[in-house]
């Protein structure tokens, strides 16, 4: 009989523990997968979050597009149908605890679709449809009663996508 002992590589270490521990490293790999998963894909569906409220503290990031993280299979609690950041017309911070309204008509006339709280860090949020798809009038009014009505109809609800990018930030006095 021929020796051929010679003529096997060597086997690295890495490759000789693989082998000799394949079931470790199979489940160690399932509960990578399973904690990456777990909270990054709500499988297009949206989970009902809660709805701002004046004195609430709960959000963050204002003046951002809030919908671009609270969206189906975005990483935000919830998904935001309303969202957006009031600013003081004045001071140029933000403008706490407003309440936005959206209507059918401009200038709070026809039917009023949704009255939304916002909270103590100029941001409101929603996961209620209003039916923005045939359009709707917003107008917002600060803690101190003043009202500022947007004049164009709007067919989505993500205020900050334009205010504050491509057109001027929303602002009550």
């Amino acid at each position: 009989m021929i020796n051929t002992d010679h003529l096997r590589r060597p086997e690295s270490a890495i490759f000789v523990f693989m082998r000799s521990h394949t079931w470790m490293v199979g489940a160690g790999l399932f509960a990578l997968f399973a904690v990456m998963s777990s909270n990054a894909c709500k499988h297009g569906q949206c989970d009902v979050g809660p709805d701002s409220k004046h004195g609430g503290s709960r959000s963050h990031n204002a003046g951002k597009n809030c919908q671009s993280c609270h969206l189906a299979d975005g990483p935000g609690e919830g998904c935001w149908e309303v969202a957006g950041t009031a600013y003081d017309s004045l001071s140029g911070g933000i403008s706490p605890d407003v309440v936005l309204r959206l209507y059918t008509q401009p200038n709070d006339s026809g039917e009023l679709k949704l009255t939304l709280e916002g909270d103590a860090l100029g941001n409101f949020y929603t996961s209620k449809d209003p039916g923005l798809g045939a359009g709707l009038y917003p107008s917002v009014t600060s803690a101190n009663g003043h009202t500022s009505h947007m004049q164009g109809r709007i067919t989505s609800g993500e205020c900050n996508s334009c205010h504050g990018v491509s057109t001027e930030k929303i602002r009550v006095h």
